[in-house]
């Protein structure tokens, strides 16, 4: 085999080795490209607290726009809607120079506008009057209820006679039930009085006692938020208002 021959094989294995060192040193990996997902949860109504779940793949950065006018750029927000309503949420992720959005629709049930007293439990109440006598020692005790608009001149909403026990013995714990057909009352910002009075055929009628409320109290987000059952104890009284919001 002649010398040139054998230049001729050298020259070519060499070329072939350094191709298959270069492919091999080059090869081209599969492009990651970010995906934008999320979920969410909302239970309740307005106000409410919405948790948001960021299930996006390859993405370091994420800008939130809840529709509302308000941002974030934690991973997985948790965002309050003070107002009832649909809100198109945004959620834009990125990696590098990257980037893909997703959007979805948080639908806000409206908080409500009345709440409704279907009834009022008075579980205890003072005995004795303040001079330490008994209530109509006579007749028993004869209660009545009166409603006051405590943002309105203390104005009477209801005044309901005869709602409750007459002759009660005033020795034991007070069990008794005032119903009412669906009073509705305003909610916001709105205090109320609760008064109960003495009736006394002969000579004016007496306080009892008071209880204030004031619903918005109950408006707030949290899990008894808007509770159909309230339980107020003030000025030695205690009642259970059983209600309704809409």
């Amino acid at each position: 085999m002649n010398n040139k021959f054998l230049l001729l094989i050298t020259l070519v294995l060499t070329s072939t080795i350094s191709i298959s060192n270069t492919k091999n040193n080059f090869e081209l990996k599969p492009s990651k490209d970010p995906m934008a997902e999320f979920t969410f949860a909302i239970t309740g109504r307005a106000p409410v607290s919405v948790q948001f779940v960021n299930q996006s793949k390859n993405a370091e950065i994420f800008n939130w726009d809840f529709g509302d006018g308000t941002t974030s750029t934690e991973e997985n927000p948790v965002h309050t809607y003070n107002e009832g309503g649909p809100y198109i949420v945004t959620l834009r992720v990125s990696l590098g120079d990257k980037h893909d959005k997703i959007q979805s629709i948080v639908k806000v049930e409206e908080k409500p506008s009345k709440v409704i007293i279907n009834k009022i439990s008075l579980k205890k109440m003072p005995l004795l009057q303040p001079d330490g006598k008994p209530w109509d020692r006579d007749g028993g005790v004869e209660l009545y209820v009166k409603i006051l608009d405590g943002n309105n001149n203390n104005n009477t909403l209801l005044k309901k006679s005869n709602v409750l026990c007459e002759n009660l013995n005033i020795n034991n714990q007070l069990q008794v039930n005032a119903l009412f057909n669906n009073l509705k009352l305003r909610v916001i910002n709105d205090t109320y009085f609760i008064v109960f009075m003495e009736y006394d055929e002969w000579s004016d009628n007496e306080q009892v006692g008071f209880l204030g409320v004031n619903f918005n109290n109950y408006a707030i987000v949290g899990k008894d938020q808007y509770p159909t059952n309230i339980f107020l104890e003030q000025n030695g009284m205690i009642i259970d208002l059983d209600l309704d919001w809409e």
